[in-house]
């Protein structure tokens, strides 16, 4: 990929927060999610499809968004996306998370190119016009959700980084 300031790691939101807290300048949140999006693509994947799956996938999604924002410097911007068309995993998180987080807003997405505004009539909050849901019927692809978020303020803090041991014979 060409990018040299990157690491790949296999640990929970919550470890990494401990060590990155207040760190980053932006942060993608590929939530795992019930995959709605997927059915077009994979015949099998609506068989897995409950209520009680999107419920368990909403609960998840809670703390990693949490601890992905908490990893966000002021002025910083995240990304939360899902391949998913359920309101509880969308629209739902992002209004709950941004009535729990008085210091983050969204930022409008520009919705061109089969996008499409979020559904904040069920919601009865006009901000969440500015998330976007990706139609599978009006774009390549299987269909999908983006939320784009600015930490207004916070307070910034100087991470416990680890020394790297890249290049190290171990």
């Amino acid at each position: 990929m060409g990018i040299k300031n990157a690491v790949v790691t296999n640990n929970s939101p919550e470890e990494l927060e401990r060590v990155f807290k207040g760190y980053f300048d932006k942060v993608i949140v590929d939530a795992p999610c019930s995959g709605e999006g997927m059915f077009k693509k994979d015949k099998d994947a609506l068989n897995y499809w409950s209520v009680e799956n999107v419920l368990n996938y909403q609960a998840m999604q809670r703390p990693i968004l949490r601890s992905a924002a908490n990893m966000l410097k002021p002025g910083g911007l995240m990304v939360y996306s899902t391949c998913t068309f359920s309101v509880e995993e969308n629209e739902f998180i992002i209004d709950e998370f941004l009535k729990e987080n008085k210091n983050f807003e969204l930022v409008n997405i520009e919705k061109k190119y089969g996008f499409r505004e979020g559904f904040y009539e069920v919601f009865d909050n006009p901000e969440l016009k500015k998330v976007a849901r990706l139609m599978p019927h009006r774009l390549k692809g299987e269909g999908h959700f983006l939320a784009l978020l600015r930490k207004i303020d916070g307070d910034e803090e100087t991470p416990n980084l680890l020394k790297s041991n890249i290049g190290k014979k171990i």
